[in-house]
């Protein structure tokens, strides 16, 4: 069964055969309430899916769910076992729980975003999570393991108590975050020497309202920030979001620039307002493999490699442009299609030699947005649930303190 951009399962046991008859090619979430196995070499390389959803799935077979790189939440807590190179360069999966398994090899390989690793039973770690970005929860064996210098065990509690504790008003902040975000009132320029301190580095959320501009490295590789809320920001320097890999959503529908750079390597991006831009520079989107479509409504020109190793990118409406560089969608999705009537016919016969299909104005197909924390259910729940025992755990602490005294 399936509708536009969901499709439900009712197998008990998936095969690559299976996968093989079915068009996933747009599909976002994955609902199986039945699936008990996943076999070998399936669900790989779905570039637009978001979420797998299977709340019986037990074994999972080697070299499955292989460079999903937009795939944000795998919800599966009966999960046992899973095989080799499972999990493999999903660069933008952020949460799993392995509550269930004890043991497994080279899985979670190259996986930037992940943030919170659940699993208390987890014995093995002989090539555990290679190049990932940060983990903030994980088994009392997993924080003795020290053979990947990797891998970084902060201590989370302590880092909240060095932010700011301002309020936040924006109606887009979730409350799980509001006692990990960085509070900015005037102008990020002000912060470029604390920007750079370790605990400014570990925010999920940036919120200044009255912020204009982001100047060059301003956030620079920040693995860590999930959501920027800046509705006044117009400028964004070079190499300001340098590699966030769990950047997921940018509020800022007045942004005009955005420099060499801007935005390279933030894999996890969804929902981004190009609508206002009017300049972009070199790579300024490179790498946004999350990323299905943009609005680039006033834009002129695409640089090189501006949307390069976009793998989920299947559409552009660019009404203004008059010139699209040879190399502006290089090592990206086989078959975007690009609206701009003002592109000069000689320039559009290189392009669609790289399989870039021109559309007309009627074949322009409405992805529609919608805020992360509803395209996640699962995962939002999982956050709240976390949330809610550490307040519990934080009253129990006072009230033991209170009777001591």
């Amino acid at each position: 069964k399936n509708d536009k951009w969901s499709l439900t399962i009712e197998n008990t046991i998936l095969t690559e055969k299976d996968v093989k008859k079915l068009n996933l090619q747009h599909i976002r979430t994955i609902y199986a309430p039945n699936l008990r196995i996943v076999k070998q070499n399936c669900i790989n390389r779905l570039y637009h899916l978001r979420q797998f959803i299977a709340p019986k799935l037990k074994v999972i077979e080697k070299n499955s769910f292989d460079q999903n790189f937009g795939m944000f939440e795998f919800y599966a807590p009966k999960l046992l076992f899973f095989g080799e190179r499972c999990f493999s360069e999903c660069y933008s999966l952020a949460f799993i729980s392995l509550n269930n398994v004890k043991q497994g090899s080279y899985e979670l390989y190259s996986c930037h975003s992940l943030r919170t690793l659940v699993s208390p039973n987890y014995k093995c770690f002989p090539n555990f999570m290679n190049s990932v970005g940060a983990v903030y929860s994980g088994s009392k064996d997993l924080i003795k393991n020290r053979e990947s210098k990797l891998l970084f065990i902060r201590n989370y509690e302590a880092m909240c108590r060095k932010l700011p504790k301002e309020q936040l008003c924006d109606e887009n902040v979730d409350q799980f975050v509001t006692d990990n975000a960085l509070v900015v009132p005037k102008n990020i320029i002000a912060y470029s020497t604390t920007i750079k301190n370790e605990f400014i580095r570990s925010i999920h959320v940036f919120v200044g309202q009255n912020v204009q501009t982001i100047e060059t490295k301003g956030f620079y590789c920040c693995p860590r920030l999930y959501l920027v809320v800046a509705k006044n920001l117009k400028h964004v320097g070079s190499k300001a979001f340098y590699n966030c890999h769990q950047l997921r959503e940018v509020v800022a529908d007045e942004i005009e620039v955005v420099e060499t750079e801007g935005f390279i390597g933030c894999v996890s991006l969804v929902n981004f307002d190009f609508s206002s831009l009017k300049s972009i520079g070199k790579s300024s989107f490179g790498f946004n493999q999350s990323l299905i479509s943009a609005n680039l409504l006033k834009i002129k020109e695409l640089p090189t490699y501006s949307f390069q190793c976009c793998y989920a990118l299947t559409q552009i409406i660019a009404p203004k442009c008059i010139s699209i560089f040879d190399d502006a969608f290089k090592n990206g999705s086989k078959a975007i299609k690009v609206h701009a009537p003002m592109v000069g016919q000689e320039q559009k016969e290189k392009l669609m030699k790289q399989n870039i299909l021109f559309i007309d104005e009627e074949e322009i197909i409405d992805f529609g947005t919608q805020p992360v924390d509803q395209q996640f259910p699962y995962l939002k729940l999982q956050m709240q649930e976390s949330a809610k025992r550490m307040r519990i755990k934080q009253k129990i602490v006072k009230k033991s303190q209170l009777i001591l005294k």
